[in-house]
């Protein structure tokens, strides 16, 4: 269990969320967000306001990423969720190395990690309408306030090859920062909310609303990350650092940090700054 979680309260949002600072009573699975943040994120966790959101966060104050992610934890009907800028005291720089080196099983423990997909900025949202669909001029037939949409087809096709592509793409944000790289690959179930269609992944599988799997291009990062019943990674380390290069930092420092979680779940035994110590000559040589 994480050090600390958000509290959504009820289903019902009759009560505001609030931080928990200690998580030993907490009994029930809990969910986790991974976002892109986008700059800097005004209300936070810091060390002069934790007190005051373990008894209350002002809904209205936190970002629409945030919103979304409280507003689906409580849709789903649960009451906990795991989200960085709130359960990492983000003007402490020994709790933030502390909570950085539990991100593995942080993300590996979440029932389910929401995945704000579509959205580049901590305060863009992803619950708003959808590229893909198509309102039909129908609005003289049908009742006040109802309308039918289609889907169009070639967007959701460009969705599918941004959830499968190895190098990421404009389509989808949250797939070229960094961080997140090693929050989709740890997590257990990943709910991506894109501009086209919600699309659930897990180690074995990936299922999207529009039903056509079979257009993916190829496999998913997820699954082939997957582990073997001896708890071995199939793919090549180096493999998976080149992946991770692809991606972007906002700061160059977390260079490292932003993959140390994937280092500790590979189960590398000598690990040197983001390299196997056990094949460290080949994994010093590159080319241009």
């Amino acid at each position: 269990m994480p050090d600390r979680l958000v509290d959504v309260g009820p289903a019902t949002g009759s009560t505001a969320p609030k931080l928990l600072d200690d998580t030993s009573q907490v009994k029930g699975p809990y969910l986790a967000l991974s976002h892109c943040w986008g700059g800097t994120m005004p209300y936070r966790t810091l060390k002069s306001n934790k007190d005051e959101l373990c008894q209350r966060m002002e809904f209205s104050r936190l970002a629409r990423n945030i919103q979304d992610a409280v507003t689906i934890t409580r849709g789903l009907n649960y009451r906990y969720i795991w989200i960085d800028s709130y359960c990492i005291v983000q003007d402490d720089p020994k709790d933030w190395l502390e909570q950085a080196s539990k991100m593995a099983s942080i993300y590996a423990g979440a029932f389910l990690t929401i995945c704000a997909t579509r959205s580049a900025s901590f305060n863009e949202g992803f619950l708003s309408d959808r590229k893909s669909d198509i309102e039909l001029p129908l609005a003289d037939r049908l009742p006040s306030g109802m309308a039918i949409y289609a889907r169009d087809c070639n967007k959701l096709e460009d969705g599918h090859n941004n959830i499968t592509g190895a190098i990421p793409t404009e389509g989808s944000p949250l797939f070229r920062r960094a961080w997140c790289y090693q929050e989709r690959l740890l997590s257990q179930r990943a709910l991506h909310f894109m501009d086209t269609e919600l699309v659930l992944e897990c180690e074995e599988d990936l299922m999207c609303e529009c039903n056509e799997q079979d257009s993916y291009e190829s496999e998913p990062e997820k699954q082939f990350y997957c582990k073997d019943a001896d708890g071995v990674v199939g793919v090549p380390w180096q493999t998976l650092v080149e992946l991770y290069t692809f991606r972007q930092l906002t700061y160059p420092l977390d260079i490292l940090p932003a993959i140390s979680a994937v280092a500790s779940d590979y189960g590398i035994k000598d690990y040197i700054a983001g390299l196997d110590g056990q094949d460290l000559m080949s994994n010093l040589l590159w080319r241009t």
